[in-house]
């Protein structure tokens, strides 16, 4: 269902782990009350329920903060969002090519999910600090250093141009 060409978080997890998402909403989430709470209720439910998801995929500290921050973002979405909820949002609807606000929102969700990932996959969370160090060490002071490596253009003349087309 291509998740990562979801626009937001409720899309991408209606498009991810099908079978395991449904189960949680319709085991877990639906049963402690779903949508139909308050406001305070809403947000402990979620929380919940991607807290519990994060531990099902094992019990430890980075999948438990790997289920907290999509259970943030979740909320964050479904709180603040004045977009109507659709159950998948059809990119570039009679066009060749995603809109502007299409194509922001779809690589906005791609950052947030690729970031959450590093938490699913590093098991210690002082490893995981400073990975994001290193990242932002790197993109601050490393960009220099890419580009007078022999394979720093080809990045810029190849791989960037096939993202893009992709």
């Amino acid at each position: 269902r291509f998740p990562y060409f979801s626009q937001n978080i409720a899309e991408f997890w209606r498009r991810w782990h099908i079978s395991l998402s449904s189960w949680f909403r319709d085991y877990v989430y639906i049963p402690i009350g779903g949508s139909r709470q308050k406001t305070g209720k809403f947000i402990v439910s979620v929380l919940f329920v991607f807290g519990l998801s994060g531990l099902w995929h094992g019990a430890s500290w980075n999948f438990l903060a790997w289920g907290g921050l999509h259970g943030i973002a979740y909320i964050l979405y479904r709180l603040y969002s004045k977009l109507p909820t659709k159950k998948f949002a059809i990119i570039a609807n009679d066009k060749k090519y995603p809109t502007g606000s299409e194509l922001l929102n779809m690589t906005g969700l791609f950052v947030f999910v690729s970031f959450a990932w590093v938490f699913f996959r590093i098991h210690d969370l002082n490893i995981v600090g400073q990975f994001f160090i290193q990242l932002v060490d790197g993109i601050l002071h490393g960009q220099q250093q890419l580009l007078q490596k022999p394979y720093g253009l080809s990045i810029l003349l190849f791989v960037v141009p096939f993202l893009l087309v992709e």
